[in-house]
Formats: structure tokens, C-alpha cells, sequence
């Protein structure tokens, strides 16, 4: 029922982006535009401006599942902006360059992306051929769960998923239903990025 009142009243089966913005804001902590862009393009069918309400719903069962290998197939989804399977140079570059913190050397910059591009290499290419595959980035992440968000933070914190948590467990659909019955039009007067709060897996990696 809570993704029911996302929806616009004349398509009654889609989530569009102003929405799904505001929503991963302001109920999910997420603070990265990039990130959040690539979170809906996983979720939406190309060339369409919506995410279908059943892909939304799909993706909040992803976020409350503790299951693991559910979330490592999200997260590379997420990732591979290209869909064909592999976490490529130019992909893995541009991920990590939007999660590092930059200073005003350009070079400076470049050599700590390229840094950690060589150490996230180093972790998971196991064939050695450049590239990342989902059975190398699921075996890192069984490894050590703190990679799971290694190029980004595409999962919600866990203090405002306990909330949003909290609001629908256990509670009856009227309930629920009548909680959020004002959510679309909150997210249609002020969707905002929040100040970045770190977490588990921040979003922006500081370097010395």
C-alpha cells in the first residue's frame, strides 16, 4: 500500500522520477545523485520515464531481504550501467570518481581514483582481464561484506530503513495506506538532497 501512494493518480502503475528521488531522500537517506540515477535506470525499462510500481516494490524487498546474494545481484545491476554482465575500465572509473572527495588538483584527483581502481582490481579481478564480472563481485562480497557498496552506496543506510521499517511492520493496510496518503504530494513540493551523513558505506571516500 505505502508504494501505491507514490503513484500519479492517472497511471496508477508507475512511480515517476521526481517521486523515486524524493523518496530515496528523504525516507531512505540517500544523498548521491548519481547514485540515485543509476538506482532508477536499473529499475525502469529503457527509453521509458517511469519505474513501474512493481519494480519499485521489488527494490524495497530488496532493501528489507537479509539475503545476500539478493542484494550483491541489485547492487551489480546497479552498476553495470551498460547491461552486459561486466563492471568495465570506463564504468569502474566513473563510479569511484563520483565517490571520492575532490581537492582543486585535477591530477591529484586522477591519481587517486586511479588508486583505487588499481586496488579494486587488485580484490576482485580474478581472470585478470580488466573487468569485473557479477561471479567476481558476488565471491568478493561473501569475502568480506564491507564491499558490498565498494563503488557506491545504492542500499539505504540502516537507520532510515529501521524507520521506514517501523512504519509498515506489522501494521494493517488502512494504517499504512492512511500514513502515507500525503507522501506523492510531499514529494512533488520539495524533493531535496539531504547533507551527506556517513555510514557503513559512505558515499564519498575521503583520501589522505
Amino acid at each position: 500500500m505505502y508504494a501505491k501512494t507514490l503513484a500519479p493518480p492517472d497511471h496508477p502503475d508507475v512511480i515517476d522520477k521526481v517521486v523515486f528521488i524524493a523518496q530515496m531522500c528523504s525516507r531512505f537517506g540517500m544523498s548521491s545523485m548519481f547514485l540515485i540515477d543509476l538506482i532508477f535506470e536499473s529499475l525502469k525499462v529503457k527509453g521509458c520515464p517511469y519505474v513501474k510500481l512493481e519494480e519499485y516494490v521489488r527494490m524495497i524487498c530488496v532493501f528489507l531481504t537479509t539475503d545476500i546474494t539478493i542484494k550483491i545481484n541489485y547492487v551489480f545491476r546497479c552498476y553495470d550501467s551498460h547491461r552486459d554482465g561486466h563492471l568495465d575500465y570506463l564504468t569502474i572509473h566513473t563510479l569511484l570518481t563520483s565517490s571520492v572527495i575532490t581537492s582543486s588538483d585535477d591530477h591529484d584527483n586522477e591519481d587517486h581514483v586511479r588508486e583505487l581502481f588499481d586496488l579494486v582490481l587488485a580484490m576482485s579481478d580474478k581472470n585478470n582481464d580488466g573487468a569485473i564480472s557479477l561471479e567476481e563481485f558476488s565471491d568478493l562480497v561473501h569475502r568480506d561484506i564491507l564491499c558490498i557498496e565498494l563503488l557506491g552506496s545504492v542500499l539505504p543506510l540502516p537507520k532510515p530503513l529501521n524507520s521506514f521499517l517501523v512504519l509498515i511492520k506489522g501494521k494493517p493496510q488502512h494504517a499504512v495506506s492512511f500514513y502515507f496518503a500525503n507522501e506523492r504530494e510531499n514529494c512533488l513540493q520539495a524533493p531535496h538532497l539531504p547533507p551527506h551523513e556517513d555510514g557503513l558505506y559512505p558515499v564519498r571516500l575521503e583520501l589522505p
